[in-house]
């Protein structure tokens, strides 16, 4: 109940919250033109500034009626690491920091909640080099969920529909005991928050997520996700988060074979592509959502006992649904589509 109950909250919180914030004024948080936070407009980068405070805060709500529901990392170490990560964003937001700091505060992080996750700190098990290899690929992926995520925030609503379905997914998994209860519930506190700033995020923007939200939800999810793997020992969790995860890969090892500057602003991800092929913001986004959506349903029946050729089936079509919205954004549109009641479309572009 208190799973169910976290969804409402988060949507309400961060929508009260949100739209006080941008009846005061929040100019001091409009991100430069040229800044790569920038969707195409200007608008406060304000989102992450609500929704991780309101995450995190719910999450230790929850904990007073579920101390149990949290494992196996400690939830006091998940509030700090992604309360670190956050606000490491928040400066960076408002004063830019050096990429090298950036990513060592990221490497430190995703070092620190590897070991909460894999129980060093409570001492469980020994070092051995399966603990060593996993633990090193649990660093790496950490890092680059929320580089991940933070590079796929670049057009009005693509947060939204990269993270909402993954979240949603684990509340699910959490109803069901497969997951954690108290870490289900902070995944629909995230959900509910990302429900109510699409809101202030659709086309055309009146509010951007900004570093702070895109680089903690990122943490968030990607810690989640090691904690299912480690659960259920299911390799399937790279479904949860499947589209920003392989858009922004491929995307890297593309521009890695090409000898390109992989930190230097470039276009060149394929919902990006999308745009310039003439699609909306909002048609991307909800390819996005459709394409996440697919994916997560393919977690969940795999835990419903069902035939191997059926389970097979599942993951080629959540595949072939993957490679089909890359193809359709990797291809040019019609003049046609690229209007809205015939006038150019408005939507934002970041270049990362």
């Amino acid at each position: 109940m208190v799973v169910l109950w976290s969804f409402l909250a988060g949507l309400a919180a961060v929508f009260i919250l949100l739209w006080l914030v941008l009846r005061i004024g929040a100019r001091q948080f409009v991100a430069n033109p040229d800044h790569p936070a920038n969707h195409g407009h200007v608008a406060p980068q304000v989102g992450g500034l609500v929704i991780m405070p309101v995450m995190l805060a719910g999450a230790l709500a929850v904990w007073l009626f579920d101390p149990n529901g949290f494992h196996p990392l400690p939830l006091g170490l998940f509030v700090l690491m992604v309360g670190v990560i956050a606000l490491t964003g928040a400066v960076d937001d408002l004063r830019g920091l050096s990429v090298r700091l950036r990513l060592a505060v990221q490497i430190a992080v995703a070092a620190t909640a590897t070991a909460g996750i894999t129980g060093i700190f409570a001492g469980a098990g020994g070092v051995s080099v399966t603990w060593l290899a996993i633990s090193a690929a649990m660093v790496i992926g950490l890092v680059w969920y929320m580089n991940a995520i933070n590079f796929m925030d670049g057009i009005d609503l693509i947060t939204v529909a990269n993270l909402l379905p993954g979240f949603l997914g684990l509340a699910l998994l959490s109803l069901g005991g497969l997951f954690p209860a108290g870490y289900g519930a902070v995944a629909m506190l995230a959900a509910g928050g990302l429900a109510a700033f699409a809101w202030f995020n659709r086309p055309v923007a009146r509010a951007f997520l900004g570093d702070s939200g895109s680089l903690g939800l990122g943490l968030a999810a990607g810690i989640l996700s090691a904690q299912f793997f480690m659960i259920q020992g299911s390799m399937l969790f790279v479904l949860l988060f499947a589209y920003p995860l392989t858009d922004a890969t491929l995307t890297l090892a593309r521009r890695l074979v090409a000898g390109r500057p992989l930190l230097k602003a470039h276009r060149d991800h394929f919902y990006q592509r999308a745009q310039a092929n003439g699609l909306s913001s909002a048609r991307i986004a909800l390819t996005v959502l459709v394409t996440g959506c697919i994916c997560v349903v393919v977690v969940l029946a795999s835990f419903v006992a069902l035939p191997g050729w059926v389970e097979a089936g599942c993951v080629a079509a959540a595949v072939l649904s993957m490679a089909t919205t890359l193809a359709g954004f990797s291809r040019r549109q019609p003049p046609a589509d690229s209007q809205v009641g015939g006038r150019p479309a408005q939507t934002g572009v970041r270049e990362e």
